[in-house]
């Protein structure tokens, strides 16, 4: 086997791996995102079941704020989740190389996991040989 079989192999190997590991991360990530479903309930039952206030209006306004930035915090998460989970399905068929490389930015945040996958989906994507694989099987 010559050394660039040798390099094939291997980053194919990597390739399938960063694809498990894209699954995993967006299945952890949709996962967390919901655990935010309980506040959002909590938030917005408050927001419509608190008492009077002083001046006989209720004062619900802080509670709406946060039943909308619970809703918008479990809509990226999903949204997150779901795009990880589709750039590990592009990884495993070595396609939309682009796509997995933008997916990884975000997942930089989830300190230390995410920005150890993120780092490492950068490497293997800017290696010289999986650009070429994608070359290859792009459409």
């Amino acid at each position: 086997m010559n050394p660039e079989e040798k390099q094939r192999v291997l980053d194919d190997e990597h390739l399938r791996l960063l694809s498990l590991f894209h699954y995993i991360s967006g299945a952890m990530t949709i996962f967390f995102s919901c655990f935010f479903i309980i506040h959002l309930v909590v938030m917005a039952y408050m927001s419509t079941h608190i008492p009077l206030g002083k001046n006989g209006q209720p004062d619900n306004f802080p509670f709406a704020i946060f039943t909308v930035v619970f809703g918008v915090v479990i809509c990226v998460g999903i949204a997150l989740g779901v795009m990880q989970i589709i750039s590990g399905r592009a990884l495993g068929r070595h396609r939309r190389r682009r796509l997995s490389m933008i997916v990884a930015a975000p997942g930089a945040m989830f300190m230390p996991y995410g920005t150890i996958l993120s780092v490492m989906t950068w490497m293997v994507l800017s290696r010289p040989g999986v650009r070429a694989q994608y070359d290859e099987n792009d459409d």
